[in-house]
């Protein structure tokens, strides 16, 4: 949108990226405190099975995290996974399907089998929200968590507080930002794309494509990417266990994709 165009918040948020977006859903200071209680339970599962295998195991080794641990084994919840959980009837007499409960009575997380790894696993990292930031509310039912639900605007807060809390269980900060720089080497900056950068990156775009693109599209391809600079092949988004999407908003948030270096 043109300066001098935007006219109310509504009009400033249409004009902004998505990832620009997402940043003003959540303050920031509860958004570092969301994310600090996800990697404390990162740590404490890392440490419960590094203790079980009475020897060294660094955080790195334990990727992709599989929740089922963190919730049977630190947490002592129970953890099901039965093929399938079932429907919901929603405003207007639709129906939406149930991929994720949490109970806090029965101490139970259920997560639907016939989901893809991804789904399953960042659905039931995102129960681990809801259980360590929402203990007020008792009950959970959650459609699965896909791309195209991470990015609805009309989510509630708790949800996406949930999200982020899944977001930094599965893919740690520090982990994300030590791997990116093993595979690429310095933060992508889009403006400076050159022919060599666009070589690796592109699968078909023009260097000005990749400069025009949207932050969140280029983080995308970067997510999915084999690395430059070692000789390991997996990109990313097989290192995590995560889709193309939930790992860019990690590479956006932590500024290792941008427009302009500031």
């Amino acid at each position: 949108m043109a300066p001098g165009k935007i006219t109310d918040l509504s009009s400033y948020r249409d004009s902004l990226g998505w990832a620009q977006r997402r940043r003003l859903l959540i303050n920031p200071t509860r958004a570092r405190w969301i994310r600090s209680q996800a990697r404390e339970l990162s740590v404490k599962t890392w440490t419960h099975v590094r203790e079980k295998q009475k020897g060294k195991l660094k955080l790195v080794n334990m990727l992709p995290f599989a929740p089922r641990v963190t919730i049977t084994e630190v947490l002592e919840w129970s953890f099901n996974e039965p093929r399938e959980i079932g429907h919901i009837e929603v405003v207007g007499g639709a129906e939406r399907e149930i991929a994720g409960i949490l109970e806090r009575k029965s101490r139970t997380i259920t997560v639907a089998s016939k989901f893809s790894s991804q789904i399953r696993r960042f659905t039931a990292a995102h129960e681990l929200g809801h259980l360590v930031l929402h203990r007020a509310i008792q009950s959970f039912r959650e459609s699965p968590i896909t791309d195209e639900r991470l990015q609805q605007q009309r989510r509630t807060p708790i949800e996406r507080e949930a999200d982020l809390f899944g977001a930094e269980y599965l893919m740690p900060s520090r982990l994300v930002q030590d791997l990116y720089r093993r595979s690429f080497g310095d933060v992508l900056e889009s403006s400076s794309i050159d022919e060599g950068i666009s070589f690796y990156f592109a699968g078909g775009h023009s260097i000005s494509d990749l400069r025009a693109m949207d932050l969140l599209d280029l983080a995308k391809i970067v997510a999915q990417t084999p690395p430059i600079t070692t000789a390991d092949s997996r990109p990313l988004t097989e290192i995590f266990g995560v889709s193309a999407f939930a790992m860019a908003m990690q590479l956006l948030d932590l500024a290792l994709v941008v427009r302009h270096r500031t």
